[in-house]
């Protein structure tokens, strides 16, 4: 039986539950997830990150349910061939 619950107009979930219910509530069976709410609204800014050269990056996600882990890139890098050499930028404008 697939049942979907809806928490304060923000939250969807959708559950299988193998078991019984009794009228006390308590719950004899399984289920495939279990998440705790407050009242924490869903965290809706990006969940991948490139670091930046000489700035400081904030994911805006304090109070907020995350519905996907946080991917953090390799740092960029990129080189330049010139008459006298190569120069290696790290973490830079990518060549621009």
């Amino acid at each position: 039986m697939e049942r979907t619950v809806v928490i304060d107009g923000d939250v969807s979930l959708v559950n299988f539950i193998d078991g019984e219910i009794s009228l006390i509530n308590v719950i004899d069976g399984e289920i495939d997830k279990v998440f705790h709410v407050d009242s924490h609204s869903a965290y809706g800014g990006p969940y991948t990150v490139i670091p930046k050269a000489y700035e400081n990056q904030t994911l805006l996600t304090a109070n907020k349910l995350m519905m996907e882990n946080v991917l953090v890139t390799e740092v960029p890098t990129y080189e330049v061939s010139n008459e006298w050499g190569k120069t290696f930028y790290i973490a830079d404008n990518l060549g621009g």
